[in-house]
């Protein structure tokens, strides 16, 4: 950031109501206020959110161990714990067979896994009928006769847009800061240059997603918050969430910022897994969901907003300019494994062959082990057969 910006920005931080006027001061006096090195467990420190209405049902739990052997789950405990994880809650059949948390932590906290909310809006937009292979442009007006206006609905999804990836830059005035902590959520991802043709390469970026919720609420009329608590958060029985807005009464960042408990993402998982029925009614559309969890066309290992474990990769990698690189040291031990993923190991593993939804919550880790979780599970499902 250049001398001049960082002055203003300085003395914009110490003055609140110009700063409400200035998205460089704004970003930057959220930027040092928020936790970031905490961002996880503080999930309700960032100001303004919206309150996402739930209407919380009890989590059936199993009297036993679901058919895995107890002795699986207690290794599967001991990795969380030594990857210091602030909870770790296991589910099959529907019904959690364990359920643990870090001093400090229970069932009612809620967590802001970033990355994991991608999931969670695919499944909202799946509900209102938007055709794929659209242009965005029929709802991103600011694009049209702008080349952009050629991408569809499913590139923005599938994350092969061609818009530009922005890696992570401290200056607040930058567009990743912008995206994340800037009032103006909608103008800084309409800013997003193309890089390349849509529909030609994978490049994961958070501005596919927000400007995907953006499609969504012109196309619906109504806020993401409202949609995400009629359509899916109240029907599988969630409890009060909230999501992050760029200013007081603005838009909802839906790439990143859905603070909710371990259990609740577990019934996320658990939708998932029943292809989108829950309380015994189908919620979002089965093909939709098939959608999500089909290898996209630029990706075999993303489908839409969710990655897939099969085949198998060594090390994932996010895009072409990120340095982050996930590693799996061994495959995982079913080839149908799907997974959200945020925030350097934050993790909801679907495994629709064996019925089972694996949530952990916890510190980022750049040791994360995507396999090593879900597969001690799965040797305690193999040990009892």
């Amino acid at each position: 950031m250049s001398a001049k910006r960082l002055i203003l920005a300085t003395l914009l931080i110490a003055s609140p109501a110009l700063a409400q006027d200035d998205p460089v001061a704004t970003a930057a006096a959220r930027m040092k206020a928020f936790p970031v090195m905490q961002s996880v467990e503080r999930a309700d420190a960032y100001t303004p959110a919206e309150t996402v209405k739930g209407r919380p049902r009890a989590l059936m739990l199993a009297k036993e161990s679901g058919g895995i052997d107890p002795a699986a789950l207690t290794a599967a405990q001991a990795y969380a714990d030594a990857q210091n994880s602030f909870a770790l809650v296991v589910m099959r059949d529907g019904k959690v067979v364990h359920e643990r948390y870090a001093s400090g932590f229970t069932a009612d906290s809620r967590f802001s896994p970033a990355s994991m909310a991608k999931a969670v809006a695919a499944l909202t937009f799946g509900t209102a009928n938007i055709p794929l292979d659209a242009r965005v442009d029929r709802w991103l007006t600011e694009w049209k006769g702008d080349p952009r206006g050629s991408i569809t609905v499913r590139q923005l999804l599938t994350m092969s847009s061609g818009l530009e990836v922005v890696g992570f830059s401290p200056d607040p005035a930058g567009k990743s800061m912008q995206l994340q902590f800037g009032p103006g959520v909608t103008a800084t991802a309409l800013s997003f240059k193309a890089t390349a043709a849509p529909g030609t390469s994978f490049q994961y970026g958070n501005v596919n997603t927000q400007l995907a919720g953006t499609i969504l609420e012109r196309a619906t009329g109504q806020r993401f918050a409202t949609l995400l608590s009629r359509r899916i958060w109240q029907p599988i029985g969630a409890s009060d969430a909230s999501l992050w807005l760029d200013r007081e009464g603005g838009t909802a960042k839906l790439w990143c910022c859905l603070q909710a408990t371990a259990r609740d993402y577990g019934r996320i998982g658990q939708l998932i897994l029943d292809r989108g029925r829950a309380s015994g009614r189908q919620i979002v559309p089965a093909a939709w969901v098939k959608a999500m969890t089909t290898p996209s066309a630029t990706n075999p290992n993303f489908g839409m907003q969710l990655w897939l474990g099969s085949p198998y990769l060594a090390e994932r990698r996010y895009n072409a300019s990120s340095p982050l690189a996930m590693k799996s040291a061994k495959p995982f031990a079913r080839d149908d494994v799907v997974f959200m993923d945020g925030a350097i190991g934050q993790r909801v593993y679907v495994i629709p062959s064996e019925r089972l939804v694996i949530v952990r919550i916890g510190k980022s880790s750049m040791s994360w082990d995507d396999s090593e979780l879900p597969n001690r599970v799965l040797a305690g499902i193999a040990a009892k057969r």
